[in-house]
């Protein structure tokens, strides 16, 4: 009736769950994490006892895409400032709330409990944002320097009140 045993029908979904679990590997490490997960699901469909499929699994869900960890990790490195790392604005800075913000954040961010991709470069810019913005003085530079709008520059012709030379057509008088 049937060319194959049930015993030789378990085995080959052994072999294509293995294979699809490599493909997942494989795709985790090229940094696609959805098609990883594509993958590692298939694997499980396959066969639901391999191990490594489970871990690849838990691991996408939980460090992932759409997951809590990348969403902090992403809004970290999207942050166009110090302020906006620890979700506040220039105006409504309070020191305090920040220390809290850095040490609740810092737990959450860290490279050894956050896997997410990008979660190194995430703490390396909420420390540097911590150590200026706890620091009244970087604080005050970093205001003058980056937050606070520059005033344009005056060309220095404008400023004698004068045409500059380089409006004079060579060989002409400039009238």
């Amino acid at each position: 009736c049937c060319p194959h045993r049930l015993s030789d029908v378990f085995w080959m979904n052994a072999d294509a769950a293995a294979d699809a679990l490599k493909l997942a590997e494989q795709r985790h490490d090229a940094a696609d994490d959805v098609g990883a997960l594509r993958f590692a699901q298939k694997a499980l469909q396959l066969d639901e006892t391999l191990a490594g499929a489970h871990a690849l699994m838990h691991r996408l869900k939980k460090f992932g895409p759409g997951s809590e960890m990348k969403a902090i990790v992403d809004r970290i490195l999207q942050a166009g400032n110090h302020y906006s790392v620890f979700d506040t604005t220039y105006a409504s800075f309070d020191a305090n709330a920040e220390a809290t913000a850095y040490r609740q954040l810092s737990k959450r961010v860290h490279p050894d409990k956050n896997r997410a991709r990008g979660a190194e470069d995430a703490f390396k810019k909420l420390s540097e944002a911590h150590t200026v913005l706890s620091d009244t003085t970087l604080r005050e530079r970093y205001n003058l320097e980056v937050m606070l709008p520059r005033e344009p520059r005056a060309h220095p012709a404008s400023a004698r009140g004068g045409a500059s030379h380089a409006s004079v057509p060579p060989g002409g008088s400039g009238r």
